[in-house]
C-alpha cells in the first residue's frame, strides 16, 4: 500500500529497520530489505523525533527552531526528506 507523505502525516520506524546515531548522524539499515542510509545532520535531527505520534509538520517545527529555518522551507524539506524514506521502505505510516 502506498503512504500519501503529508503534512499531517504520523510516521514509524518499522521493525524490520534499525538505526544508531554516530556523531551526531544517522546510520539505519533495512534488515528485510539488506540495504542502509546515512542522514546528514539536519535529516537525523528529523528521523530521531519521528515518534510515531508527531505529525510532519510538528517535525518540520523542530527542524525550524533548531536550524532557523522559515517554517514553509523547513516543512518542504521535511516533507521531501519523509516521501523518500517512506518510497524507500525506511519509514511508513504509524498506525
Amino acid at each position: 500500500m502506498e503512504v500519501q507523505v503529508t503534512p499531517d502525516s504520523v510516521l514509524a520506524v518499522p521493525e524490520a529497520v534499525v538505526w544508531q546515531e554516530l556523531d551526531g548522524k544517522v546510520v539505519a539499515l533495512h534488515t528485510g530489505l539488506g540495504k542502509y542510509i546515512s542522514l546528514n545532520a539536519s535529516a537525523s535531527l528529523l528521523w530521531s523525533a519521528v515518534d510515531g505520534r508527531r505529525t510532519i509538520a510538528q517535525l518540520a517545527c523542530i527542524l525550524s527552531e533548531t536550524y532557523g529555518v522559515d517554517g514553509p522551507t523547513a516543512l518542504q524539506d521535511a516533507l521531501e526528506l519523509f516521501g523518500q524514506l517512506v518510497e524507500r521502505g525506511f519509514l511508513e505510516a504509524a498506525i
